[in-house]
């Protein structure tokens, strides 16, 4: 996750787009919804499986947060969000889903019968609860994307 994080945020995601711009494809079109350029905001918010993807996962709870500002104000609203939701701080259910959104692409791309399945809710609520238990420090005060201890 620290990788797509990484790339994300140093706008280097290898969206269709991006790949037509380095020569490596000649279709900026979106795999999934084969509608639209895919770019970073088509692939997180915009694409039709994307829309439906956080509907699911949130319930008009994680998108709520800013879905019409710009993307760089989006994430960063959305990944300081501590509200708890289904047990879990609603900013890592939020990094979830979005590293989910790129992971079921890349799937899509690599394997053309690939096909999202419909719980993402249980997907990304099921990965909070495993990583909260793996990675919870007692002491630590959760303030957002950062724990600090």
């Amino acid at each position: 996750m620290q990788h797509f994080f990484w790339i994300l945020f140093h706008g280097k995601t290898l969206t269709n787009s991006q790949r037509d711009v380095h020569g490596l494809t000649g279709d900026v079109s979106c795999p999934r919804c084969e509608s639209g350029i895919e770019d970073v905001n088509h692939l997180l918010r915009s694409c039709r499986v994307s829309i439906a993807v956080w509907e699911n996962i949130s319930r008009g709870v994680t998108t709520s947060t800013g879905f019409n500002d710009e993307l760089d104000s989006w994430l960063a609203s959305n990944l300081c969000n501590g509200k708890v939701v289904n047990s879990a701080p609603n900013y890592l259910q939020f990094a979830l889903s979005l590293w989910f959104l790129w992971k079921w692409r890349c799937n899509k791309v690599f394997d053309a019968t690939f096909s999202v399945h419909q719980s993402h809710n249980l997907i990304v609520n099921s990965f909070s609860r495993e990583w909260l238990k793996a990675n919870f420090i007692a002491s630590a005060k959760i303030t957002g994307f950062i724990t600090v201890a």
